[in-house]
C-alpha cells in the first residue's frame, strides 16, 4: 500500500468520500470521511486497508491504537448512508 498511496491523507482528496470500517473495540461501523476534521490527517493507505480486511481472509487491521475489519461486516451495500448523508449536505 505504502508504494500507492505514500503518505496521501484523506484531506488531500478531490472528491468527498466516505470509507466504512467496522471499529472492533465498538464493533460499529465507523465512517472515514474527508469533511470530517478528526479523519483529515488519517492516510489512505490506513483507510484501505482497514475497509479490506475480510474476517475470513485477514486479520483486523490496527492504526492509531484501535482496531478495525472491513466495513461490509455491517455495512454490505453502503449506498443508502451515502445517499443520506449527500442529501444533508
Amino acid at each position: 500500500m505504502k508504494q500507492y498511496f505514500a503518505d496521501c491523507r484523506l484531506r488531500q482528496s478531490l472528491v468527498n468520500l466516505r470509507i466504512p470500517a467496522v471499529l472492533m473495540q465498538v464493533q460499529e461501523t465507523e465512517w472515514f470521511s474527508n469533511d470530517y476534521i478528526d479523519h483529515q490527517k488519517t492516510r489512505y493507505r490506513d483507510v484501505v486497508c482497514a475497509t479490506s480486511s475480510a474476517p475470513t481472509f485477514f486479520s483486523d487491521y490496527s492504526f492509531n491504537g484501535l482496531n478495525y475489519v472491513d466495513g461490509g461486516v455491517t455495512t454490505n451495500n453502503p449506498s443508502y448512508n451515502i445517499l443520506t448523508h449527500a442529501r444533508l449536505q
